[in-house]
């Protein structure tokens, strides 16, 4: 059996909060509060070894931690799609701007609304799914674990009510941007989002190690070798 050390316990929060900062650093950038590429390369680089070095560590300490985290992530990748793809559909119905070179332009400093660009368009994508979508996905693995599928619903309409009030929403105009047709945008955006926490939902409901019982901040789980 493994049981759960207090390092081990914040050593997650730790690894939660980390992958939440890059996150926040594209999405306040419209409000002028932070230089998104300074912020991006400063902050989320310490925030990226934090996390690495958290994963060597659960290698050799917490195998628990390790499968979370994979599957997690795993789970927001494969989510991410799915959003993606209703994204290109937005644009296409010309309900939404291209959100990919939106955040691209984010990251690289830019205006929301510039010319799109190869780069642009790289570095949203990568963006988006790496440090958002995906990192949405671990932090649902690390903080609810082994839950029913479709817990990750709900999780999925947590994370698009807050899309729905992100600074980067807003500055896009986003509501009105498809002339009256806006709800039709916020529906497909909640259809999307839902899918997208099912599937981390199922993912880590499927294959995460399952945990025993809990005591506190700490749980007896599973030892994996």
């Amino acid at each position: 059996m493994h049981r759960e050390t207090p390092i081990d316990f914040w050593i997650t929060v730790a690894v939660v909060i980390s992958l939440f900062v890059p996150i926040w650093g594209v999405l306040l950038a419209p409000s002028q509060l932070i230089n998104a590429p300074l912020y991006l390369a400063i902050v989320g680089g310490i925030t990226f070894l934090i996390v690495v070095g958290a994963l060597i560590y659960g290698e050799y300490h917490n195998r628990v931690f390790v499968n979370r985290f994979l599957y997690g992530y795993l789970g927001g990748l494969i989510g991410t799609a799915i959003v993606h793809v209703f994204m290109e559909i937005g644009t296409a119905m010309d309900l939404m701007p291209s959100m990919i070179n939106a955040l691209g332009n984010l990251a690289l400093g830019r205006g929301l609304q510039d010319q799109p660009s190869t780069l642009a368009y790289i570095t949203g994508t990568a963006y988006h799914y790496l440090l958002n979508g995906a990192a949405w996905g671990a932090v649902y693995a690390l903080l609810i674990g082994k839950a029913r599928w479709w817990y990750g619903v709900f999780y999925g309409i947590g994370i698009w009510a807050i899309l729905m009030v992100s600074p980067v929403f807003y500055a896009l105009d986003f509501p009105q941007a498809a002339a009256g047709r806006g709800p039709l945008l916020i529906i497909l955006m909640l259809i999307a989002h839902l899918l997208y926490g099912g599937a981390i939902g199922y993912t880590v409901y499927r294959f995460a190690f399952p945990e025993v019982g809990v005591e506190g901040s700490k749980a007896i789980r599973p030892i994996y070798g």
